[in-house]
């Protein structure tokens, strides 16, 4: 309760004094401080159907149920944007924890928005669930950026991690912007 409080009126002090900056927010609460993690169960037939039964990331079939897992992950950024969700195995997804993913996810993530991004953005309008494919792209080239400034690693598969090499801005898109 007071967690709520506080969120709350630190979410109206910003609003007051920035109307300029930030004009018609329509949720600076959940920007600012995240939303609640929600079950993303209702995702699998979507995810299971434009993947076309695959792991994300390893790309062996998914027999039965397979995790919905946040792309960028939730602990980078606490906003459920429905192009950030693919479907894996629970055991690359545990794997992945809470990394990002290697350069050749990306990309692969990348083009998957792109070419199914019009079956994708419908679905999650039928699911009324908040989705900005601009945005998600935004937010991925800000959370590489970090990693890559910072000398992180990338996770690529099962126990193998790598540093994330500067390979990452020749993604189509990826440079379009800097990643500061």
């Amino acid at each position: 309760m007071v967690t709520d409080m506080i969120e709350g009126a630190w979410s109206h002090f910003v609003q007051r004094r920035n109307p300029a900056l930030l004009g018609q927010v329509v949720d600076l609460r959940s920007f600012l401080f995240g939303s609640r993690r929600g079950s993303l169960g209702a995702f699998r037939p979507l995810l299971r159907e434009v993947q076309e039964g695959r792991c994300f990331y390893c790309a062996g079939d998914i027999k039965k149920g397979g995790d919905v897992d946040h792309f960028i992950p939730w602990r980078r950024y606490s906003l459920e944007l429905g192009h950030n969700f693919v479907l894996a195995h629970q055991g690359c997804n545990s794997s992945k924890s809470d990394l990002l993913a290697a350069e050749e996810h990306l990309e692969r993530w990348t083009e998957r928005n792109r070419t199914s991004g019009a079956e994708l953005e419908v679905a999650f309008d039928e699911r009324k669930v908040l989705h900005d494919w601009p945005a998600t792209h935004s937010i991925a080239r800000w959370a590489y950026g970090q990693v890559h400034r910072a000398g992180g690693q990338v996770w690529v598969q099962r126990k193998e991690l790598r540093p994330l090499s500067g390979d990452w801005r020749r993604i189509p898109g990826a440079a379009n912007q800097p990643a500061a």
